[in-house]
């Protein structure tokens, strides 16, 4: 059975007009859609989440709970496995009752969904695959071509126990629909379910055909992973497939979080040159308190990397990487005004990388200023009880 979370507001909770009565669910819309389906011979549940007056991301100040960011990635998990995430929302941002009542501010609120959507695993396990017939390139195809421009990228992570033995055919086709949209593939190595020596090897022979599949443009992530499946061979050297990916156009992407991030692999691949071409985060349900993108980026400093190197790497090279050079990523004429002021702050900082190793940098990073779009934010209190800056490191 395909499950169908549909997360939306009073048109899909089915409301009657001018009275707070509701529609039986066969004629609201979601019923009307599982109905259909079922009749095409399709076996769908739709699964309705939906609360009047609900926003994107604004609160309502008269009624609370209103704000649509708040638990999404909770409901995707509570009602997973999901086929489909339907997010119907948007019409009551233009309410009077708070200052982003426009077309654009709304449009930038399920933006938001969906990134905090797409951290929502939908799967049960750490696994998102867990058969090759899981990867339907037809439905694949078809969602690209009802939601032309939508789509910008293919990802593919090479995790699960799968891969064991139908690691090349995944691979295959994932690479295979990434080349029908004419999008690039972008692959998560590291893999924390393979926990014996045979598993761990073949997860070294998938990165090694993986980087053979690539292609320019497309992107490989975690590149500093101390998880089975890493860039790095037992004596600490890139495996030959590496340098000639890279030659080749391939993008090299750290996307740091909890789960990707050792710190001896990171400081390994910069004493050999191996440098991350983009700096990330890596946001996702299990690894939310890695804290911010200017907390990764001060990871890499506490390695040794330059300051304009680091900036490099988190803005022109990413917009890049993403296809987007000549729109953001620099402060140019032309260019999008979306702008970040930061600080940087000397001090004594320890951070902690996915194995639980403590490492101690100099340099702290603080938002001071945003400007998005033209307009000016200012920044929240900070990920930390105490603001943005790391962790101080004891008194010894």
């Amino acid at each position: 059975m395909h499950n169908v979370l549909v997360y939306g507001d009073s048109i899909t909770w089915g409301i009657v007009p001018e009275s707070r009565n509701r529609f039986p669910f066969d004629e609201r819309w979601p019923g009307v859609l599982e109905n259909h389906l079922r009749d095409s011979g399709k076996n769908v549940r739709v699964i309705e989440d939906s609360l009047n007056g609900r926003r994107t991301v604004w609160e309502d100040p008269f009624r609370p709970g209103r704000n649509g960011r708040q638990g999404l990635a909770q409901r995707i998990e509570i009602h997973s496995p999901l086929s489909l995430v339907i997010v119907m929302l948007g019409t009551n941002d233009f309410q009077f009752s708070h200052p982003y009542n426009n077309a654009w501010s709304a449009a930038q609120g399920i933006v938001t969904l969906v990134n905090a959507g797409s951290y929502g695993h939908a799967m049960p396990g750490p696994a998102d695959i867990n058969s090759p017939d899981d990867i339907s390139r037809r439905a694949i195809n078809l969602g690209a071509e009802h939601n032309p421009g939508l789509i910008g990228g293919v990802k593919l992570r090479l995790v699960g126990p799968v891969f064991q033995a139908a690691g090349e055919a995944i691979i295959g086709t994932a690479k295979a629909v990434a080349k029908d949209l004419g999008v690039p593939l972008m692959v998560h190595i590291g893999d924390a379910t393979a926990t014996d020596g045979a598993s761990a090897a073949r997860r070294a022979e998938l990165t090694r055909f993986l980087l053979r599949t690539f292609e320019p443009g497309d992107i490989l992530t975690h590149l500093c992973t101390p998880r089975p499946g890493g860039v790095l061979d037992r004596s600490g050297n890139p495996y030959q497939e590496v340098t000639a990916a890279r030659s080749n156009g391939v993008t090299l992407d750290s996307a740091i979080g909890l789960g990707n991030f050792g710190i001896e692999v990171a400081r390994r691949q910069a004493d050999i040159g191996l440098y991350p071409d983009t700096i990330s985060s890596d946001l996702t349900v299990g690894s939310q308190t890695f804290h911010s993108l200017l907390e990764c980026m001060a990871k890499f400093m506490a390695i040794g990397y330059p300051l304009p190197d680091v900036i490099k790497a988190t803005t022109a090279n990413a917009a890049r990487a993403l296809g987007l050079a000549d729109e953001i990523g620099a402060i140019a004429v032309g260019r999008d005004a979306d702008l970040s002021v930061i600080d940087v702050v000397d001090g004594d900082f320890t951070f902690t990388d996915t194995n639980g190793l403590a490492f101690r940098g100099r340099y702290g990073l603080v938002p001071v200023r945003t400007i998005k779009a033209g307009e000016e934010f200012s920044p929240g209190w900070g990920t930390h009880p105490w603001g943005w800056l790391p962790a101080s490191s004891p008194v010894e």
